[in-house]
């Protein structure tokens, strides 16, 4: 714009739709009555044995009365109806304007800008059935025409009549009504946004346009400081059959969110050279940073102080202490708490199965709340692997802390030109991490020591179940927890070889060495001793680092090639991923014992078609190997039977990119 002041912007707009499949809905723990079960002794498609098996006597059929209301539950799913499928849609908008430049009279410059982004949700979840017409398709009668049909249409209470209401038969081998199952079936809707908006500025410099340099160094030691506001908000608007919870498949209500957080910042930072060009002190400096953050209730600091040696060219030190902090996003804070689905791999351990007895004696499970007349049920069993947890966002949450020690060399050999060599070792605990208390936990805490915290959380429902219906499930809402903690090794190598009859030949090599991944889920390790998940996955490592699979070893080694004039580029990777082991296993035979090793090997190239436009295709997995399967991954952050986020679950993925500039 002028010799002080340039202007800058940034424009970003993105959209995509998903549509992802799960098995079909159904019936599930529900009867005449609703979340309350039961079913009427004159339904027309029960048998006689039937009748006689659920409690009814001649006078019930007669007079129609409900039995089993609290504790007979139907289960079936819509297989007629086919799968559930949610189609979700995502709208981006991202806009930066900016100003930076030398601010005039002084030596310094300074960069200041202002984004606002958007992102918007809309999603239908189709083929859920409800549980308000379940109820009702359920309760069938034959009216006085010999008809059979919907007892609300047979009742003498004409407000509650749905003409389009169709018996649902699940009980006489047939096959349900057509009409039944499109009667049934009900599509959900939601949608909502999310909108972040900064204003940041900050004013930088060196010390050496101030007179201030170090006699021992060559370079000066330089500085920055600035401000900056962030306000994040969050709305989501579920129609009313999700919040109200009518959706048979969802596990419990989907509530609406709305909230808002406002966030200022203080920050400088300053890297100073303190010896330079010496004997056996090539570079010797350090740097430090410091933020000051003020939300609405509390004020949070964090900082690091780096150390920087390199005795000759060939050799460098480094290493870094840190502390980090991180406040509960908004939807932490604000998600409305509410029934949902936890994976619980060994299923509740007061049930008995086919293949085992009670994992608990009596007075274990009654310190989970469980009567003596349900121990042993083997209704408290859901085959599906899935349980009712209350979960939710809490507006109190306090700050995470992280302290972070990290130690390093690096070596760059004169005699083999343009090699780079590093190894990093990183240290990282976080305090008061914001979690759950794992459902899991609060149910062994509870039954092994009957301690009032963990069984507190403990509902058992209609008939001792924590599955059947939203009535049993233990509670699971955000909360500053116990910690995480995790240490390894980073391997990092570059090489670059100018071939003169072939081109250019780049070969880069990174991997992380695991030595550890231990989560507490309470600050007393008395209680809940340090768990390590290092080299495993699934259980209470999927539920604590959400990460499903934790290898001890992954690495990606990359061969590059660029002919001489830069017009063409081919790329190789080979990706490793380690094996892990079932967290909790104890049968070394079984089938889900171990997600075996991994090796993708990827191919891609460039062309640079002309000045303005470069191509690029290519094909990741080229071999196609199939993702490493586990029938008790379950859901988030696993997808029925893998970890997408892991491994390659779509198999030889190609792919092609244009990149037009101008």
């Amino acid at each position: 714009m002028n010799d002080t002041t340039t202007l800058y912007s940034e424009l970003m707009f993105v959209h995509n739709r998903t549509n992802s499949q799960i098995a079909p809905s159904g019936v599930f723990g529900y009867g005449v009555a609703g979340g309350n079960g039961g079913l009427n002794c004159d339904n027309p498609f029960l048998s006689d044995q039937q009748r006689t098996y659920i409690g009814c006597t001649v006078a019930d059929v007669a007079n129609g009365t409900v039995v089993g209301e609290g504790d007979l539950i139907a289960l079936r799913r819509n297989v007629e109806g086919g799968s559930r499928n949610n189609d979700i849609s995502h709208q981006s908008f991202r806009g930066v304007l900016g100003f930076e430049g030398p601010i005039a009279g002084t030596p310094l410059s300074y960069d200041v800008y202002g984004s606002f982004a958007r992102t918007d949700r809309t999603g239908v979840y189709n083929n859920d059935l409800s549980i308000r017409k379940l109820s009702a398709a359920l309760y069938a009668v034959t009216d006085e025409d010999g008809n059979i049909v919907c007892n609300i249409n047979a009742d003498a209470d004409p407000t509650n009549d749905d003409a389009a209401c169709a018996p649902y038969d699940i009980w006489s081998g047939n096959a349900p009504d057509s009409d039944a199952i499109s009667y049934i079936v009900s599509p959900l809707n939601d949608s909502g946004y999310i909108v972040q908006t900064v204003v940041s500025g900050k004013i930088f410099g060196s010390f050496a346009d101030y007179g201030l340099q170090n006699p021992y160094a060559s370079d000066a030691a330089s500085f920055a400081f600035g401000a900056e506001y962030r306000r994040d908000e969050v709305n989501r608007e579920p129609d009313a059959n999700f919040q109200s919870g009518d959706g048979a498949g969802q596990g419990g209500p989907t509530n609406a969110i709305s909230g808002s957080q406002d966030v200022y910042d203080l920050f400088a930072e300053v890297d100073i050279p303190l010896i330079q060009t010496r004997p056996w002190i090539y570079d010797f400096g350090i740097d430090g940073s410091y933020r000051l953050s003020q939300y609405s209730d509390f004020e949070t600091n964090s900082y690091k102080l780096g150390l920087d040696y390199a005795p000759t060219e060939v050799v460098r030190l480094r290493g870094s202490i840190q502390r980090a902090v991180r406040a509960a996003n908004i939807f932490e804070l604000f998600a409305p708490q509410s029934i949902g689905l936890f994976d619980l791999d060994t299923g509740d351990p007061c049930a008995t199965t086919s293949d085992r007895d009670a994992l608990y004696s009596a007075a274990e499970c009654a310190n989970t709340g469980l009567a003596d007349a349900n121990y042993g049920s083997g209704g408290l069993y859901n085959p599906a692997g899935q349980y009712n947890t209350f979960g939710g966002g809490n507006p109190d949450l306090e700050p995470e802390e992280s302290d972070t020690v990290t130690m390093g060399v690096v070596f760059t050999p004169s005699f083999v030109p343009d090699l780079s060599i590093s190894i990093d070792y990183f240290d990282i605990e976080v305090d008061g991490y914001i979690n759950t208390v794992p459902e899991e936990t609060s149910l062994t805490q509870c039954a092994e020591t009957g301690d009032e915290f963990f069984c507190s959380l403990i509902n058992r429902g209609l008939g001792g179940t924590l599955w059947a219906n939203s009535s049993g499930y233990i509670v699971a809402t955000n909360v500053n927890t116990g910690s995480l903690a995790t240490s390894g090794f980073d391997f990092q190598a570059n090489y670059q070889l100018d071939v003169d009859s072939v081109g250019l030949l780049s070969f880069d090599y990174i991997a992380t060495v695991l030595d550890k991944l231990e989560f507490q889920s309470l600050p007393d390790a008395e209680v809940t001793p340090p768990e390590d998940c290092a080299g495993f996955y699934g259980g209470s490592c999927q539920t604590n680092f959400g990460t499903g699979s934790n290898p001890e070893f992954r690495h990606k080694a990359t061969v590059s090639w660029e002919s001489l004039n830069g017009l063409y580029g081919v790329t190789t990777t080979w990706r490793y991923i380690d094996e892990v082991s079932l967290k909790g296993n104890t049968d070394p035979a079984s089938i889900n014992a171990t997600l075996d090793a991994q090796h993708y090997f990827d191919l891609a190239g460039r062309w640079n078609a002309t000045e303005y436009l470069t191509l690029r295709a290519g094909v990741n997995n080229v071999l196609d190997e199939d993702p490493p399967l586990s029938s008790v991954v379950g859901t988030a952050p696993g997808n029925g039977n893998t970890y997408p986020q892991v491994y390659d679950a779509l198999g030889r993925y190609v792919f092609l990119n244009a990149t037009l500039d101008f």
